[in-house]
């Protein structure tokens, strides 16, 4: 079921290359409807592509991440009229330069943690801690993902799963939500860390390490 959400993720990303219009395509998911092609209506975005790019990782799916998610999407889902947060964009760049073993990638972590710690306009105060602690965990294991420090990516792989918890219990909505059950990025990352011979540690209901 994972892989095929990680497969539909992909395509709705890689539909949003097409001129509206060309490959038009309108689905129903979960009571909202999804309009993948960019334009007035269209419903691609970041978290979108880093959903897709996390599930094909859990199940080593090098074809759809190759192919379909390494393409470049920057502009694209700038002209979408779902808006995206600058620091995602940047998020995005330094996964795939990790992935594909870049020598651009620690400068790429570099701007990424930059742009997390950036507030945009109009952004409250405590939205952004919240969302600095949030991204910026999985930023700094994406970090040592990159630099093979094993200890250090358990460390903040620990500390990313105590953040995600300390978000999601702050509201009975946020808790009944299907992003508390697991934290899909740390997973995904844990998955690309497994894929370089790395060992994970820590033990966590948030971290369901069978599913890589």
């Amino acid at each position: 079921m994972l892989a095929l959400a990680g497969n539909l993720d992909a395509f709705i990303v890689y539909l949003a290359l097409f001129p509206r219009g060309e490959k038009e395509l309108e689905m129903i998911l979960h009571d909202s409807v999804v309009r993948p092609t960019t334009g007035p209506n269209s419903t691609a975005h970041t978290g979108r592509w880093m959903r897709a790019f996390y599930l094909n990782l859990l199940w080593r799916n090098a074809v759809v991440i190759d192919n379909v998610l390494l393409r470049d999407y920057t502009s694209t889902l700038q002209a979408s009229s779902t808006w995206s947060p600058p620091y995602r964009y940047a998020q995005m760049a330094a996964l795939r330069a990790v992935y594909e073993g870049s020598p651009d990638a620690l400068r790429l972590i570099h701007e990424a943690w930059n742009s997390v710690e950036t507030p945009w306009e109009g952004e409250e105060h405590e939205d952004m801690l919240i969302r600095t602690e949030l991204a910026g965990s999985e930023i700094a294991v994406l970090t040592q993902i990159h630099l093979g420090d094993e200890a250090g990516l358990n460390r903040d792989v620990a500390y990313g799963l105590r953040s995600h918890q300390r978000y999601y219990e702050r509201t009975e909505a946020l808790q009944d939500s299907v992003g508390s059950w697991i934290s899909l990025p740390l997973l995904g990352l844990c998955a690309l860390a497994k894929w370089r011979g790395m060992t994970i540690t820590v033990q966590s209901p948030f971290l369901p390490l069978d599913l890589i």
